[in-house]
């Protein structure tokens, strides 16, 4: 909690800081550091919320970082991959999954009855991720590549 506290007060001395100093010159100038302290105390919220959520004993850096993690956004290649739906959709949903895994199976019905239920509106896209630990997943990912060349896979 001390750190928490720490951050806290640091964040506030700092905008003391930044509020006593001569204003910047115009109105434009003003709104511009007026937005880059809206930004800056949105960001120590939500750091401080992540925080004290899960109770975690990390400095503010290690959690900002760990929050920037937790929202990266990937761009994946999916235009050679098998999907279903309209590949213009407005919703992509990218399954990475093999064909021996128990828990991929569980989802697939799901997955397939909502793409079904919007195909206008879901695209869903295949990729292979065959884990080491299922002795048959390997070779089932490369027939399934096999038969996708061959306009095959679904």
């Amino acid at each position: 909690m001390k750190k928490i506290i720490s951050l806290s007060l640091a964040f506030f001395a700092l905008i003391s800081c930044e509020t006593a100093k001569p204003a910047l010159q115009g109105p434009e100038a003003l709104q511009k550091k007026a937005d880059s302290l809206a930004t800056e105390l949105a960001e120590v919220k939500t750091v401080l919320g992540y925080v004290l959520e899960r109770g975690m004993n990390s400095s503010f850096d290690q959690v900002k970082q760990e929050i920037e993690r937790a929202n990266k956004t990937w761009d994946l290649q999916i235009d050679q991959s098998p999907s279903l739906g309209n590949p213009n959709a407005k919703i992509t949903i990218v399954e990475f999954t093999e064909f021996e895994c128990p828990y991929c199976a569980r989802i697939a019905p799901y997955l397939d009855s909502i793409t079904k239920a919007h195909p206008d509106k879901i695209q869903l896209v295949y990729k292979h991720f065959p884990l080491s630990f299922h002795a048959n997943a390997p070779a089932a990912s490369a027939a399934a590549i096999a038969a996708q060349k061959q306009g095959k896979f679904w």
